[in-house]
């Protein structure tokens, strides 16, 4: 079992006390392709909506192993884990946003952006995982026109 296999290496030698933690780190590159619908709302404010598709490419993928032990010592071990699972190198993930956005002068304007993206691919090539990535975020913005 994988979980045995690191809290018996000789780093964490008294696992059974204390507490572990397991940090997963995935980095890709993404490159989107959204279609965007804007509202005029007034002659301040637009409304800007968007859905499309988002192409990632795995570049890294590793784990970090926290223990700390009663004392409060804590002992930290990076580890790949593209060495232990088959991880897709592509993923097809879909994506949703609204921005509201506030005309400050003819030039300038700043906006707010929710959005979302979800993973309809697993993240590992595997029958017996079945792991999404999915990701949420606030953006702010300044725009100035040319």
């Amino acid at each position: 079992d994988w979980s045995s296999d690191v809290c018996s290496s000789d780093l964490f030698p008294s696992h059974d006390t204390g507490t572990m933690q397991f940090v997963y780190h995935h980095y890709y590159i993404d490159i989107p392709i959204t279609a965007h619908y804007q509202f005029r709302l007034n002659d301040k404010y637009n409304l800007q909506t968007g859905l499309g598709i988002c192409n990632s490419f795995n570049t890294d993928v590793y784990q970090t192993s926290y223990f700390t032990n009663e004392a409060g010592v804590e002992t930290r071990q990076k580890s790949t884990d593209k060495d232990r699972y088959n991880y897709q190198s592509y993923l097809l993930s879909g994506v949703i946003s609204a921005r509201v956005e506030r005309a400050i002068n003819e030039r300038l304007s700043a906006s707010v952006e929710v959005k979302g993206q979800y993973a309809s691919s697993t993240t590992i090539k595997s029958n017996n995982i079945g792991e999404h990535l999915w990701t949420a975020g606030l953006g702010f913005g300044v725009w100035y026109k040319m």
